[in-house]
């Protein structure tokens, strides 16, 4: 199961957007400030440039962690 991070509305800021020549960031609101994106972005060569900007010590969690911190948080597993 992937895992996601969890970032601020800054570092969120810092990494939206196109990276290298094929790949994007586009954090995901949980609607508190505070952005999550997967985990996995970690090894993409293409985003190399942002990885750097998120803290090692943001907590990773999966979708049903959560949605069990953030009850409001709706999104559809398959989209994410």
């Amino acid at each position: 199961m992937i895992k996601h991070i969890i970032i601020s509305t800054t570092t969120a800021n810092k990494i939206r957007g196109n990276h290298g020549k094929y790949s994007a960031v586009e954090p995901i609101s949980l609607g508190d400030g505070k952005f999550i994106i997967p985990e996995n972005i970690l090894s993409d060569v293409d985003l190399q440039e942002v990885t750097g900007l998120i803290p090692a010590s943001n907590p990773r969690k999966t979708i049903e962690e959560i949605k069990g911190i953030y009850p409001d948080f709706q999104k559809d597993e398959e989209n994410i």
